[in-house]
């Protein structure tokens, strides 16, 4: 059986992209058999439902691009696809001023990518791969509606060359509607995705503070200088921090909703130290004085990232815990190399609008510490790390492997936070399984790799990076936006990272299997 994949082609104008490294093509090519033998057999039984697939199912993830329109995908669905530029048809039969699209049925879907057949094509004939949010794939009607509209558009139906002697030419229109009576098709808002894909609360050159890559404690003000989907690269912004503090910093990448992006003005409105120059320090404090003050107008520039913009992750939070000067909890430190650990965290500081400074306990907590909402999903109650078997880190120079809560609570009287201050979520409200394949980005380098689940931790996600070692393991909150359907990268021109080759030959690291729901480890 001869598969092909369709090449991708986005929906509208996107930023500039990253240089293609690796794709998921050779793993669901490989997985084709698998897929069309399970939707055989699924064509069989009353439900007509597949089998789950190692890939993460798109509603899994928290907020993906394009959920509402593929979470409705299912086998025997019906698209309409735009024959592909070099297919027969477009190249011998047709002028170029016709645009000729035909119907698919939807045998499978993996993450963005959707397994289809050619109406009216052999059994061993017509499948092909295509990106979910490929510009050719339109609801069934799309031809139609555009030669309603403008009959010179050139948008006909017209099937492939590989299936067009299977029917006479009369036969095709008849034949077309039967396939498509009675099965569903994307509503006709699925064509105007292409906004949706690229969406980022962000624009190149907006103003935002962060953290100090040299002491995270300290604030500094960055611009974004690019952004891919949803991401976005920040850059210590120049203009704002004397030469010699500035030096050679590494840009950043960061998820658009990150906890560590603040609006400008967040470090004056707090009365925290900040790495910014006389002019800059100035404008701020005007900010903060008018904000402070209750002023109507507040004096920002028009590139400054506004509280209102950077804090939408917040509309939906609720700030009613009563946080204290050294309570205790556990948490991710996202400034640290190893994030597959908990741990020990102390509060230095109380801010307003629900925010903390803390940090890793130990001598060095004021400068390791860093300001954080109290919503943040990376804190956690004392003794998770112990109910959920990882790794707690104590704090510096006080024993950190053999950390025990207990003795260090008796002999600090340190205030353990209340369990109701965080995230009430566990592993019944996780969706994902052990085995299931998705696309990650690795918290430390920021790039994005292919990744696999390896456990359930409560509401915590273990991944593992395809081919690297278990020390290179990283925890995610179960809604962490750096957790993603495989697809991603492609759709938004992200690069995606290439499997490291293990002993274990490389054909069997990438091989995707079916597996059904009660097989998946829990």
């Amino acid at each position: 059986m001869k598969v092909t994949f369709y090449p991708y082609q986005h929906p509208g104008e996107r930023p500039k992209t990253d240089k293609a490294v690796w794709t998921w093509h050779k793993v669901l090519f490989d997985s084709t058999t698998n897929l069309l033998d399970e939707a055989g057999k699924a064509m069989a039984t009353p439900t007509g439902k597949l089998a789950l697939g190692v890939f993460s199912p798109i509603e899994f993830f928290h907020e993906p691009p394009l959920r509402r329109h593929i979470v409705p995908f299912r086998q025997g669905m019906v698209l309409e696809v735009e024959l592909t530029p070099n297919d027969k048809m477009r190249t011998e039969h047709l002028d170029k001023s016709v645009h000729p699209s035909w119907i698919a049925e939807v045998i499978h879907t993996v993450g963005y990518y959707s397994l289809l057949r050619w109406c009216g094509a052999k059994k061993s004939d017509g499948v092909f791969w295509v990106h979910t949010a490929n510009a050719a794939v339109h609801p069934v009607g799309f031809s139609c509606a555009y030669r309603r509209a403008d009959r010179s558009s050139g948008y006909a139906a017209i099937p492939p060359n590989i299936i067009f002697d299977n029917h006479s030419t009369d036969e095709w229109c008849k034949y077309a509607k039967e396939r498509v009576l009675g099965k569903f098709t994307p509503k006709e808002s699925f064509d105007d995705r292409a906004k949706e894909i690229c969406f980022n609360k962000f624009k190149v050159g907006d103003r935002v503070e962060t953290i100090d890559d040299d002491q995270s404690s300290i604030i500094a003000p960055a611009t974004v200088k690019r952004i891919l989907g949803r991401r976005v690269l920040l850059e210590y912004s120049k203009n704002d921090i004397d030469k010699a503090d500035h030096m050679e910093k590494e840009n950043m990448w960061k998820d658009m909703n990150d906890d560590l992006i603040y609006p400008v003005g967040f470090a004056a409105t707090m009365g925290l130290e900040m790495k910014a120059n006389k002019k800059y320090k100035a404008h701020v404090k005007a900010i903060a004085d008018a904000i402070k003050e209750g002023k109507s107008e507040v004096p920002y520039a028009k590139n400054d990232a506004r509280k209102e913009k950077v804090y939408q992750w917040r509309k939906n939070e609720k700030q009613t815990a009563e946080w204290e000067v050294d309570m205790v909890c556990e948490m991710i430190d996202r400034l640290d190399e190893c994030q597959n650990v908990l741990k020990a965290a102390r509060v230095i500081k109380v801010l307003p609008d629900g925010f903390l400074q803390l940090g890793p306990d130990g001598a060095d907590i004021i400068s390791d510490s860093f300001h954080v909402h109290q919503t943040s999903p990376n804190l956690f109650p004392v003794g998770y790390a112990m109910e959920y078997s990882i790794a707690l880190q104590g704090p510096k120079g006080d024993n950190e492997e053999v950390f025990d809560w207990k003795s260090f609570l008796k002999r600090t009287n340190y205030k353990p936070a209340p369990e109701n201050f965080f995230h009430c979520a566990t592993a019944c409200n996780v969706a994902f399984k052990v085995g299931m394949r998705m696309e990650a980005i690795d918290q430390n380098e920021k790039m994005l790799c292919p990744a696999t689940v390896k456990a359930i931790k409560g509401r915590l996600v273990l991944v593992g990076f395809d081919g690297w070692d278990d020390e290179y393991d990283q925890l995610y909150d179960f809604r962490s936006n750096e957790l993603l359907p495989c697809g991603w990268g492609e759709m938004v021109g992200h690069a995606l990272q290439a499997p490291v080759k293990t002993a274990v030959e490389e054909g069997k690291v990438l091989q995707a299997e079916e597996v059904s729901g009660d097989d998946s480890d829990e």
